[in-house]
């Protein structure tokens, strides 16, 4: 069960990351200014 928790946090973590960098996994028609 630890292991999934990590498993996941990593990917949250990963997903912020992209986020951070200007990335979108879902393509929006209007980009939320910064």
């Amino acid at each position: 069960s630890a292991k999934r928790e990590d498993t996941r946090n990593r990917r949250l973590d990963q997903f912020i990351s992209m986020l951070e960098r200007g990335e979108s996994i879902y393509p929006q028609k209007r980009q939320l200014p910064h």
